[in-house]
């Protein structure tokens, strides 16, 4: 990630992003995100289809990917995936960027150019407004991290992911890193 400069959250929410951009704010930080591996695109359809199917048919919630998150006064992501339960779905403005509301679980993608001190970052923004779940997905070592304010998860490539989020829904994790 790159930082390009600093601005208040009124500002940011001001701007106007072409499609071609992917801007995230962090603290003051307006956050260029780069572009991605196919992995990447792979993992975020692959759990999107499965999730959104899942969660449609057991009348759960909805999944949506590629939006923008106002998690809190101080940050704006972009996560990867992101599940609303069926409670909050009534509250989203379909109309409206960013979105605002705080998702019941944010997925995110870690890639090569994102900094430790970056992912730790979102996780704890994510965990502190409310996030029940959030998921880093590493496709280099074939790993998916869950935290919760109570909880942390390691699944590898031989497990099996399941979420008390979703009950009766699990995937095994090799088959995200699957083209």
């Amino acid at each position: 990630m790159q930082v390009a400069t600093l601005i208040s959250a009124e500002a940011f929410d001001g701007l106007i992003q072409t499609d071609d951009q992917r801007l995230e704010f962090m603290d003051g930080s307006v956050v260029q995100m780069g572009s991605f591996a196919p992995i990447h695109s792979v993992i975020v359809r692959h759990l999107f289809l499965q999730l959104e199917s899942f969660a449609r048919g057991s009348k759960l919630g909805i999944a949506l990917m590629g939006n923008t998150f106002r998690i809190d006064q101080n940050y704006r992501f972009i996560p990867d995936l992101v599940f609303v339960s069926a409670k909050n779905v009534a509250l989203i403005d379909a109309n409206t960027t960013p979105v605002d509301i705080v998702p019941d679980l944010a997925v995110e993608v870690i890639s090569p150019s994102e900094t430790a001190f970056d992912v730790d970052t979102k996780i704890a923004a994510y965990v502190e407004a409310g996030v029940q779940e959030v998921w880093t997905i590493y496709p280099h070592n074939h790993r998916v991290h869950i935290e919760s304010a109570t909880a942390n998860h390691i699944f590898r490539s031989h497990d099996t992911l399941r979420s008390d989020l979703f009950p009766g829904w699990s995937t095994p994790i090799a088959s995200l890193f699957s083209i």
